[in-house]
């Protein structure tokens, strides 16, 4: 459960996570409900966090246990990033990582396994512009499909 403030204002901001954690959201109050937005240089904002979703991610993250579908690299950070994939994935999970923006041949953007490996080794790297990587967790690794 998220612990809203109960009087917000427009435009204001609820963190969930610190700022300094990768994987952080922060939701903005938009005077009828609470969104899920992009912070300038890290986070991730969530349409929804569930399968067959997509987050946005804008620096290095760790996806939210249970996620599968489609990561939109954005990276705002000019710098490379990492995405860290759920760290108890489901049999059968699928996740694609794109680097929409078109920047991960100057920024490159990995990919880590949290202990579980990805094809034998325990990051990939998405290093060309506009790159991707398609996987789907087989019980015991992820795997490119």
């Amino acid at each position: 459960m998220i612990d809203f403030p109960a009087s917000p204002s427009v435009g204001q901001e609820h963190t969930l996570g610190t700022s300094g954690m990768a994987g952080y959201v922060v939701w903005v109050w938009d005077g009828a409900k609470w969104v899920a937005g992009p912070r300038t240089g890290g986070g991730i904002s969530v349409t929804p966090p569930a399968t067959g979703g997509s987050i946005t991610v804008t620096g290095t993250t760790s996806l939210p246990v249970g996620f599968g579908g489609f990561v939109k690299v954005e990276n705002a950070a000019a710098a490379p990033i990492s995405v860290f994939l759920p760290a108890t994935p489901n049999d059968d999970q699928e996740i694609e990582i794109k680097d929409t923006l078109g920047n991960a041949g100057t920024y490159p953007v990995t990919v880590d396994g949290v202990g579980k490996m990805i094809e034998g080794a325990p990051t990939i790297v998405i290093s060309f512009n506009y790159g991707w990587v398609h996987l789907t967790y087989t019980g015991t690794i992820w795997a490119q499909i």
